[in-house]
């Protein structure tokens, strides 16, 4: 559907194993895709299955990772995306939506929500 519709250049891949990465990159090179990388393991098993770093865009999972991780990925070219929906939201409606902008201050390029709304006010600020 991706090369039918010309989206190619527009469109990511989200898989949820290393397997899935794989054949997703075989089908086509030049296709972006998500991968979960929540620690270095995760992303060594992807990097030796021959998923290369100018493809991925890392999901972080839904808790904020160590910032360490961050810049660890950003050093390999890689952006990273942080699930906020669920528990980080509700921290978010808590705490107040500031909480957003620390995210990105940690290192986060993209956010999953159910509160975009709130977050882009807060970040255009």
């Amino acid at each position: 559907m991706i090369h039918k519709t010309g989206a190619g250049n527009y469109a990511t891949v989200i898989t949820y194993s290393v397997p899935d990465a794989v054949k997703v990159n075989q089908l086509d090179p030049n296709l972006m895709i998500s991968v979960t990388i929540r620690n270095h393991a995760e992303y060594d098993r992807l990097h030796e299955a021959g998923v290369p770093d100018n493809r991925m865009m890392a999901f972080v999972g839904i808790k904020e990772p160590d910032p360490e991780l961050y810049k660890f990925l950003h050093e390999k070219g890689i952006l990273c995306t942080l699930g906020t929906l669920g528990n980080l939201d509700k921290q978010a409606a808590a705490r107040g939506d500031q909480v957003y902008k620390t995210f990105v201050e940690h290192g986060v390029d993209m956010m999953s929500t159910d509160r975009p709304l709130e977050m882009a006010k807060v970040l255009s600020k």
